[in-house]
């Protein structure tokens, strides 16, 4: 599974370059590519003579780009030719970069840094590739493409996906969206449903509104009113594992590990050798049957160093290993509710401290006797480009002043 991301670099290409070609991190630099430039720090002045021809407006210098694989899913030397070919697709060749694979941590990952304006035209990546600012979309889809051809494995319903606003993120790590809480209220009513019917029930009785119309495109809404929710929000908005057929499929699979079944097929990277190109070409078939053969071998001893040795085993072990995981969710559930807790006293503290801190200033910079009268509208006159924090604190002042002018008066 490749995962990818990328971000600009606005200064410091030189520092970026040096620090991807390290040779402690690329085997000596032996895992390190480039194209239309050096393969060292000099590829920064490479890249800023090219910028030169374009309109130099801009303030992206170049492009950083991460590839980042499982631990133990490829070899370096794998992982850098799906870096290459990565680049080849995704820059059609129209860009200066660097290509580097780092093998110093437990997961292999590729560093591309490619220069922001095209040796081609003359124009900026966002100008020829980003219009719609769907490159990020584009680049995970060339790069699953690329794994698929190589038989490893990829996220399955990538577009099911979606991200957050800035509001719903920063809610979500202080543990009160909206959102975290129904999806948590939708999982536990799965676990204690046998059936669709149960879960229905179950969700009434979790507080939980739902509207569902298999007839219709959009065929299941949510709704959550202890947590404030006005808004109805759609099962696919919440993600693809929270969609009627998926909600299904979950209550099977949770009822099958109750009564003690397995309802999983585990993949194997056997290869189809019945169909038709296979017959056709006698070579390309004994080339799967070797391929076969040897991960079978692998299969059974991989099961045979974990004592597996009869399919009794290992439907004993899977019961373990899911009951086990289960524990450890409910405990993880348990743990998630006092760090939401701890969360939102800290985060109330920290108003406080700010507060105080602010009005400890402004009490010592205003002493009482030379405090003047001030009054609402003097204090939004006197701040209209202050916080709302800072105006609420000059109102308070306000009040305490009014009050000592007037035992003052009396």
């Amino acid at each position: 599974m490749a995962v990818t991301q990328y971000h600009a670099i606005k200064s410091t290409v030189e520092k970026a370059i040096h620090y991807i070609v390290n040779p402690d991190k690329t085997d000596g630099q032996v895992l390190v590519s480039s194209y239309m430039c050096s393969d060292d720090e000099q590829a920064a002045e490479d890249f800023a003579i090219v910028r030169q021809l374009g309109t130099r407006n801009g303030t992206v210098l170049a492009q950083h780009l991460i590839q980042s694989f499982l631990p133990e899913e490829t070899t370096p030397e794998q992982a850098h030719e799906i870096g290459i070919k990565l680049a080849e697709r995704f820059l059609k060749g129209h860009y200066q970069y660097v290509l580097a694979t780092h093998i110093d941590k437990q997961h292999i990952h590729n560093h591309l840094i490619f220069n922001n304006v095209s040796f081609d035209n003359h124009k900026t990546f966002n100008s020829n590739e980003n219009r719609g600012k769907h490159a990020w979309k584009v680049l995970q889809q060339i790069s699953d493409q690329i794994c698929r051809e190589q038989q490893l494995y990829i996220i399955p319903n990538p577009d099911q996906r979606k991200g957050k606003c800035w509001y719903e993120w920063q809610h979500d790590q202080q543990g009160s969206s909206w959102k975290k809480q129904l999806k948590h209220g939708i999982d536990e009513a799965i676990m204690s449903s046998s059936n669709l019917s149960d879960f229905w029930e179950e969700c009434r009785r979790r507080n939980i509104e739902f509207q569902y119309r298999p007839d219709r495109r959009i065929s299941l809404k949510f709704r959550m009113t202890d947590a404030g929710q006005e808004k109805w929000t759609r099962a696919r908005t919440l993600g693809w594992y929270y969609e009627p057929e998926q909600i299904e499929k979950r209550i099977a699979n949770y009822a099958a590990f109750v009564r003690g079944e397995i309802n999983y097929a585990p993949k194997t990277k056997i290869i189809d050798t019945t169909q038709e190109r296979f017959a056709e070409a006698p070579g390309l078939e004994r080339w799967a049957m070797l391929r076969n053969m040897q991960e079978a071998s692998r299969m059974i001893n991989f099961l045979t160093e974990r004592g597996l040795t009869s399919p009794d085993d290992l439907n004993d072990r899977a019961l373990h290993e899911f009951d086990r995981r289960m524990k450890l969710v409910a405990d993880l559930n348990e743990i998630q509710k006092k760090l939401d807790r701890v969360t939102d006293d800290i985060s109330l503290i920290k108003r406080y401290r700010r507060l105080d801190r602010f009005m400890k200033h402004l009490l010592r910079r205003l002493s009482v006797k030379s405090m003047l009268p001030i009054t609402l509208r003097n204090c939004r006159s006197m701040t209209p480009q202050r916080s709302r924090c800072r105006r609420v604190s000059l109102i308070i002042l306000s009040r305490r002043s009014s009050v000592w002018n007037r035992k003052k008066r009396g």
